[in-house]
């Protein structure tokens, strides 16, 4: 039993490793999917106007996933070793779309190229 599902970041030929979650569903991707337009329109605004160039600003697969991850606990960096918000246990991270169970939703792809064009 479970609503499981997985998404990955793509950008170009640059994949993220892929993210599962157990009991996520179509909610989940529907939301990391709009978090990833949201997340793109804040670089856009913060930093593309200065020409910095980082992973961030470039929009990479894994910093996207890894930004990601973090918005989903809350915080962006760990302090003093508090575990008292843990992140989801029904989330795990796999190489690919079949290093997990993904069989009740498959796997979906976030261009995060087709996202940039929305916001041109």
């Amino acid at each position: 039993m479970g609503d499981r599902v997985s998404i990955q970041f793509r950008n170009g030929e640059d994949k993220s490793v892929v993210l599962f979650n157990h009991w996520g569903g179509m909610n989940f991707v529907d939301y990391a999917q709009k978090w990833a337009k949201n997340f793109q329109a804040h670089v856009m605004a913060n930093w593309k106007h200065k020409n910095h160039s980082t992973p961030i600003t470039r929009c990479e697969a894994n910093t996207m996933m890894i930004q990601f991850i973090a918005s989903l606990s809350g915080q962006s960096e760990a302090k003093d070793y508090n575990f008292g918000q843990l992140i989801s246990h029904s989330l795990y991270l796999g190489k690919d779309e079949q290093d997990g169970d993904n069989s009740d939703n498959g796997h979906h792809i976030i261009d995060v190229r087709d996202l940039g064009k929305e916001l041109d």
